[in-house]
């Protein structure tokens, strides 16, 4: 057991000690301590091994996918989607005889901190020289290729370029094993680990805004707290009510990055 472990189960013995404290105000003292533990106790289940990147494009639908067929009339080379699922890369194609892959890794906070809100405007990388190459041969009539990556990218955070002539999809890769959960109520970001689904403490969190003039500025940082919770929409002298979107990264030394766009808190209708 760990001293952190140890410490909480000291805190739950005297809590349970005090629940029913004849004083009103350190009963209730006591009793949101209470709450506290009980959301640190807390855990989510995660489906780690169907989840898939959510920073990455949207996945096209069947019904789109026929459209584009119908529009192509059956003839044009289509790249679909690509996406990352189970940490391989899958490219959805149509008539593709073969494909390019480019690997560009990335700092994301650099990335982030550089341009918060551009984190999908990855077409820039294309003039940049990448790390790492592969072609890939597709057999006729293949629609679905799974790719894996080369084994020194593995773990890292990537900016991934498919294509084949005229074809081109690219998309931004986190590797990470956090969970963060948004209430965009109260403005409140939680951070879960993926492989225990407990919350986790002192994950730090920076946060750009950007106000409905459109400028973009540097909105707050910190750390999660116990619970693993960390209110990213708020801070003094800058009300939420002035902004259109905020930036999120959230990034653990052990346990990786990720960045995400969420919209100012939105009051609960009545």
């Amino acid at each position: 057991m760990s001293s952190k472990e140890a410490n909480l189960d000291l805190v739950r013995e005297i809590v349970e000690k005090y629940k029913d404290c004849s004083i009103p105000s350190t009963k209730k003292a006591f009793a949101m301590i209470r709450q506290q533990l009980d959301e640190i106790d807390q855990t989510v289940t995660i489906e780690v091994d169907e989840e898939v990147d959510a920073d990455q494009e949207e996945e096209v639908t069947e019904e789109q996918k026929k459209d584009i067929l119908e529009k192509s009339k059956l003839k044009n080379p289509t790249i679909y989607s690509a996406k990352m699922v189970k940490g391989s890369l899958l490219v959805e194609v149509h008539k593709i005889p073969k494909l390019f892959v480019k690997y560009y890794p990335i700092d994301a906070e650099i990335l982030f901190s550089r341009s918060p809100f551009v984190q999908k405007e990855t077409y820039q990388f294309s003039y940049v020289k990448p790390f790492a190459k592969d072609e890939v041969q597709v057999a006729d009539g293949e629609t679905e290729v799974k790719i894996n990556l080369p084994e020194n990218l593995r773990g890292k955070n990537l900016v991934i370029e498919v294509n084949s002539d005229d074809c081109q999809k690219i998309i931004t890769h986190y590797s990470s094993n956090l969970k963060v959960q948004f209430n965009q109520v109260y403005g409140q970001l939680r951070v879960f680990s993926k492989i225990t689904g407990k919350p986790m403490p002192m994950v730090y969190v920076k946060v750009f805004c950007k106000t409905k003039q459109n400028e973009e500025m540097f909105f707050r940082d910190g750390f999660t707290d116990i619970r693993g919770k960390f209110d990213y929409a708020t801070v003094s002298g800058k009300p939420s009510n002035t902004l259109k979107k905020f930036a999120v990264l959230v990034s653990s030394e052990k346990e990786g990055q990720l960045i995400k766009e969420v919209d100012p808190p939105k009051p609960e209708s009545s």
